[in-house]
Parts: structure tokens; sequence; C-alpha cells
């Protein structure tokens, strides 16, 4: 959100508003439900326009039991960026 709309309101947008987008990497956590909601499926839309890369979120199970999107493992977050980088 704050990105998007320019507004550095916190420590973290502030030190990423003043680096290259191509120099940013997410690693989104949340609900399928959320990740699917499209609203956010717009703004990761743009970020994704602006440069910033996006390290999952990846199909498995999660912690309900069920499937649906998950975080990337810590190691494959690692792996992902060695091979980026």
């Amino acid at each position: 959100g704050s990105l998007y709309l320019g507004q550095f309101d916190s420590p973290i947008t502030l030190i990423a508003g003043a680096m290259s987008p191509k120099n940013i990497f997410l690693a989104p956590a949340m609900a399928s439900e959320m990740w699917n909601w499209p609203s956010v499926q717009r703004n990761v839309s743009a970020l994704r326009e602006w440069g910033v890369r996006f390290l999952g979120p990846v199909e498995g199970r999660v912690a309900s039991g069920h499937t649906g999107m998950r975080l990337l493992e810590p190691k494959e977050i690692a792996a992902q960026l060695d091979s980026l980088c």
C-alpha cells in the first residue's frame, strides 16, 4: 500500500523508496483468499511492472492442513536469492 501510494510512513517504506525497484525482493505470506483478492493482485502487478521481484508464494500445505498459497521456506528464499543475484 504505502509504496504504491508514494507514502513512506515507516522505516521499511522509506528505505524501499530510496532503492531501485529491481533491488527489492518480496516474499509474500498470506492466506490464499487474501493473495487472490483483486486489489492485492492489482498492486502486485504494478510492483512487478516497476521491477520489484516476488519470491513466491507457492502452492502447498498451509498451517491449517489444507492446500493453498504459502510462504517459501527460508532455504527456498535463500536459494532463489542466490540464483538471482
